[in-house]
């Protein structure tokens, strides 16, 4: 009768029986997808990080670790879990067309009925009929940041996406993900994710940190179900993510690069919007490796680079 865990903090070096053992068999019994579980160790050799992923773990945190962004990471990781469960059950009753109650894990872990308006707009993304567009933007902060003051800012990124409707947030390291999915009538989140860009630099600023971003859209669908595995049409594969984060490894300091494709989608009204707040969006060089792509500049500035 005890309610299921919803994320699993596991150790490395315990007596008996390592981390790495556990994650074999919790592999064997349960969905390391439906049960994440984060690695806690004072091992930080590379070889064991690999492994670790390897083996399922969803991601490690070095000790001694910040307590403040230990519990940054959990909250990231259950909210991403939420997601995919409900993800999940809405694809199915699509699939399956029967009106079967839909439920989804109170805080207790137990069972509560889904709320009418989460699914139906579940459903809206999981059941489309033509390929929709994905737009990733991917942040990495200074990397000598401190871990307390880094966390206290991705905390403040999780806001911001919330505010901005990034569907599906993630940390790793001293990354920052976002994902956003227009379907339907939603034609703008490509919009929506620069001026979270631009939010994130601004609070990465004030926090003296550097921060350099990346921002692909592209259109993806996966015309079957990827080997065994049955996957929602809205599921979120990674060629978007990684030019997204090629972007962000060639930018300069405090700078926003986007490919072509997310060039194309932004609106007049944002371009404006920028305008209005001192920017303007410049063509960076097309000969380079990432191809035709795309920056934000301060009007200010005489002769910015990428």
């Amino acid at each position: 009768d005890n309610p299921r865990p919803r994320l699993l903090l596991l150790d490395l070096m315990m007596p008996g029986l390592s981390g790495f053992d556990v994650l074999q068999a919790l592999h064997k019994k349960v969905s390391l997808m439906e049960l994440p579980v984060v690695m806690v160790s004072a091992k930080n050799q590379s070889s064991s990080v690999v492994k670790g992923y390897e083996l399922g773990c969803r991601d490690w945190i070095h000790k001694p670790f910040c307590r403040q962004e230990l519990i940054a990471r959990v909250k990231s990781h259950l909210k991403m879990r939420a997601m995919l469960l409900n993800y999940r059950l809405s694809a199915a009753q699509v699939r399956s067309q029967e009106n079967l109650p839909a439920v989804e894990e109170d805080e207790s872990g137990g069972k509560s009925p889904m709320n009418k308006e989460v699914l139906q707009v579940d459903v809206s993304q999981s059941h489309v009929d033509g390929p929709c567009d994905t737009t990733a933007l991917f942040a990495t902060v200074d990397s000598e940041v401190a871990i307390e003051n880094m966390a206290s800012v991705f905390e403040a990124f999780e806001s911001l996406s919330e505010q901005y409707q990034a569907f599906r947030t993630e940390i790793i390291g001293n990354s920052y993900l976002a994902i956003a999915v227009g379907t339907g009538d939603e034609t703008r989140h490509t919009d929506k994710l620069l001026l979270l860009a631009h939010k994130l630099r601004d609070t990465a600023r004030k926090a003296s940190m550097s921060l350099r971003v990346g921002i692909d859209t592209d259109t993806s669908v996966p015309a079957k179900p990827l080997g065994k595995r049955q996957y929602p049409k809205s599921s979120f594969f990674s060629a978007t993510l990684q030019k997204a984060r090629q972007l962000s490894e060639a930018a300069a300091e405090h700078r926003i690069l986007l490919s072509r494709s997310a060039r194309c989608r932004l609106s007049a009204d944002v371009e404006a919007e920028l305008q209005q707040s001192g920017l303007r969006l410049l063509s960076g060089d097309a000969s380079s490796h990432l191809g035709e792509h795309y920056f934000i500049a301060e009007t200010t500035q005489s002769d910015p680079k990428p």
